[in-house]
């Protein structure tokens, strides 16, 4: 059901079972970056994390950049005119959503039809909305289906900008539209599903959604982790593991009395 892949670089999904493991014997643990200082040492590193599973055993390993993330098109995607920067694919009935984002130069939602003979860019149902609401960024981070809806993550974290917000994409009037569902706190970098939930993280907290269309915030973080570009996460228990730039941040029991532990190498 979940094909696509997120983070401010690449953003993936993970859905981990609780007999994984994992090895940081050769990982120390450091202090967290939250002092300018060490959070500015830790956004200039030349190590970026990720997690890999591999049977039952989940690797860290270099990060890799992914332009094009999701299901695959039957014709070259530089073809589809008015898109670029990373994008993101979800398969509809008929044909496909392409969100894309380029940073600060801007972003959004293109609707192009089976055989790219015909395409637009989705626009909120109630454009009013744009406004009614604190804005958020047209960039899209994600496009991922859950309780068999469509749903998209914008935001933009960028100098004084930090917004996002979750929209749930319908086909109505023959079209396919926006509808808003609500703002985040902060730009979202993961996003993925566990135990029929679907937990967020932004740039500073993390954020479950249930089937009952529920947001909840779970935790701030203790640091601003947006500067250090989280590139996935998984449960394991009651801990939540998340990979990023410099280290890995583990925060034990996470959603009911949080405590972290910051491994570096």
């Amino acid at each position: 059901m979940k094909n696509s892949l997120i983070t401010l670089i690449i953003l993936l999904f993970f859905q981990f079972i609780n007999g994984q493991e994992i090895d940081l014997s050769k990982w120390k643990i450091d202090s967290l970056p939250v002092t300018l200082k060490k959070l500015s040492e830790a956004n200039n590193s030349k190590l970026h994390w990720s997690f890999s599973r591999l049977n039952d055993t989940i690797r860290i390993v270099e990060n890799t950049h992914t332009r094009i993330n999701g299901d695959k098109l039957p014709f070259p995607i530089d073809s589809i005119k008015n898109i670029s920067g990373t994008k993101y694919i979800k398969t509809v009935f008929n044909g496909y959503l392409i969100g894309y984002n380029r940073g600060e130069f801007g972003g959004g939602l293109k609707y192009v039809s089976l055989y790219n003979d015909y395409g637009y860019h989705v626009e909120l149902i109630n454009k009013k909305e744009e406004w009614k609401y604190n804005y958020v960024s047209r960039n899209v981070r994600e496009i991922f289906e859950f309780n068999g809806k469509i749903y998209a993550l914008r935001g933009l974290a960028h100098m004084t900008l930090n917004n996002g917000g979750l929209y749930e994409i319908i086909f109505k009037d023959g079209k396919w539209r926006y509808q808003y569902i609500s703002t985040l706190p902060g730009t979202p970098s993961i996003v993925f599903e566990y135990n029929n939930l679907i937990y967020i993280v932004t740039t500073e907290h993390i954020l479950k959604f249930d089937e009952l269309g529920n947001l909840n915030t779970i935790l701030k973080s203790p640091f601003y982790w947006g500067s250090l570009y989280p590139t996935n996460a998984f449960i394991k228990d009651k801990d939540i593991y998340l990979a990023m730039r410099k280290g890995i941040l583990i925060i034990r029991n996470f959603q009911i009395k949080p405590s972290y532990e910051w491994y570096i190498k």
